[in-house]
């Protein structure tokens, strides 16, 4: 019995039992290989239009004057810079390169390098930036009901409560 205990104890406790951490060289490889940059710049494109889609909509109607077109095109255009900055690869990357290297063994790095140097690999990581702009654009779609359904329901709520009605959990409804 105390020989299997032992045998067990070796084989979990060995240097080959625990997962190899990656090196950074491999998780940088890994992060070229799927192209992370391409990837995060065009998250950070996605994430500019819709926040720009997002306030012009907002603003409907109330941006009236020149002057008030001119600041709001001012003020896009600092709220854009300063995503650009927090964004950019550079910013991010060393996020990147701690949650790969948290996540991923040496083993499995290396298995996801080989795969993406290979012909579908390569398919798959020049493709995923359409797929990421595709989706995004599709959610926005989907989000519109949503969010007006939202608004819809706030202005309710803000309308119910300068009643003083309250609100009854049972029913899902001010009283």
């Amino acid at each position: 019995m105390k020989c299997l205990l032992a045998l067990f104890a070796s084989i979990i406790f060995s240097p080959s039992a625990v997962a190899e951490a990656p090196t950074p060289e491999s998780v940088a490889n890994l992060l070229a290989a799927i192209h992370a940059e391409k990837v995060v710049d065009v998250s950070s494109q996605n994430i500019q239009s819709m926040m720009r889609k997002s306030m012009a909509q907002t603003l409907q109607g109330q941006i009236s004057s020149e002057q008030n077109k001119k600041f709001f095109d001012s003020f896009m255009q600092k709220i854009t810079s300063i995503m650009k900055d927090e964004l950019s690869w550079e910013s991010v990357k060393p996020l990147y390169m701690q949650v790969y290297s948290e996540t991923f063994s040496q083993e499995e790095i290396d298995g996801l390098i080989k795969f993406y140097a290979s012909d579908v690999g390569q398919s798959y990581a020049n493709k995923l930036p359409v797929v990421m702009e595709e989706t995004m654009a599709i959610s926005q779609q989907q989000m519109q009901p949503m969010l007006q359904r939202m608004q819809e329901a706030l202005q309710q709520a803000i309308s119910e409560s300068k009643t003083g009605a309250r609100y009854d959990e049972t029913t899902g409804r001010f009283n």
